[in-house]
């Protein structure tokens, strides 16, 4: 999934990033530490999200009781910004 940041507040992740594999999340969250310029976490414990600044040596969500099954929402709490996913409509079956 390709993630960009748009007008510098909003970061829009082009797939449905609420139901990525490990493998798509970790690939985020390295291209979001990229583009941030921080070092950046991500992990599911107990099906809720914990996101972590590895730079700050703070955590940034999940871990004074704010807690989310929502990848996307732990993001946008974490990083104080809107993230908007670009998911594709499919179209089987309604013609």
């Amino acid at each position: 999934m390709k993630v960009t940041l748009q007008q510098g507040t909003v970061i829009q992740i082009d797939g449905d990033a609420d139901k990525a594999t490990i493998t798509e999340t970790d690939d985020i969250m390295r291209q979001l530490s990229v583009l941030l310029g921080r070092e950046l976490l991500a992990g599911k414990i107990s099906g809720c999200w914990y996101i972590r600044d590895l730079d700050a040596q703070a955590p940034l969500y999940g871990y004074q009781g704010e807690r989310t099954r929502k990848f996307t929402k732990a993001l946008a709490g974490a990083l104080n910004r809107t993230v908007v996913t670009k998911v594709p409509l499919r179209m089987k079956g309604m013609m």
